[in-house]
């Protein structure tokens, strides 16, 4: 979310917890610390790389921690090296116990995971086990709910305050576009009634002269 700071990015997920305010940022910061992007909780998405941004989105979908990561082209858009580092990663989560789907047209890619479902067409064509899939412990899933009001207040004034000259230009022109519009309106029924006036005392027979 390009107007949110990868901290308050990860925080919108955790907001759908039942976790406290002060649980949600610290685990917020754990899972940044995770990715290796500590250092970086108060940066904008902007300010971030290709390889950066993937492990936010990562983050981001581990703070609920939900039993499932399906990943879409996880590797598209990166080069050699976040490939590795983000294949590396992924790792690290089937190994905690998440299942972890990766949806790619690389072979690299599918060869670095445990079991390779392979499409053509949208038909399975082959089903290969490379290696025993990492064992899954149970654990309690943290509490869910909606996304609160206040909180999706907070996020649109967080918006308009990171756009914030470009929303003082809009409100600028708008209003000036306003003012025009009634301007206009005000001198074109001023003129109006003068002619009318005008007219009326030249040709109204009582008229004094």
């Amino acid at each position: 979310i390009s107007h949110l700071s990868i901290l308050d990015n990860v925080l919108v997920s955790l907001q759908m917890t039942g976790l406290s305010r002060k649980e949600q940022h610290e685990r917020a910061v754990q899972l940044l610390d995770r990715v290796g992007l500590k250092e970086h909780i108060h940066k904008h998405p902007n300010q971030l790389s290709g390889g950066q941004k993937q492990r936010v989105a990562i983050a981001r979908a581990l703070a609920s921690d939900p039993d499932i990561i399906i990943a879409d082209e996880p590797t598209g858009a990166l080069d050699s090296q976040n490939t590795q580092e983000i294949l590396t990663l992924m790792d690290q989560i089937a190994a905690d116990g998440k299942l972890v789907i990766c949806v790619t047209h690389s072979q690299e890619v599918a060869d670095h995971g445990t079991r390779i479902v392979h499409m053509a067409d949208g038909v399975i064509d082959h089903d290969t086990r490379l290696k025993d899939p990492f064992p899954v412990e149970e654990h309690a899933a943290l509490p869910a709910k909606h996304l609160s009001f206040t909180a999706m207040v907070k996020m649109a004034l967080k918006h308009m305050r990171y756009n914030l000259k470009r929303n003082l230009l809009i409100i600028f022109g708008a209003s000036i576009g306003i003012f025009s519009v009634i301007l206009m309106l005000g001198i074109g029924r001023g003129v109006k009634g003068y002619m009318n006036h005008e007219i009326y005392s030249q040709i109204k027979p009582t008229a004094v002269q």
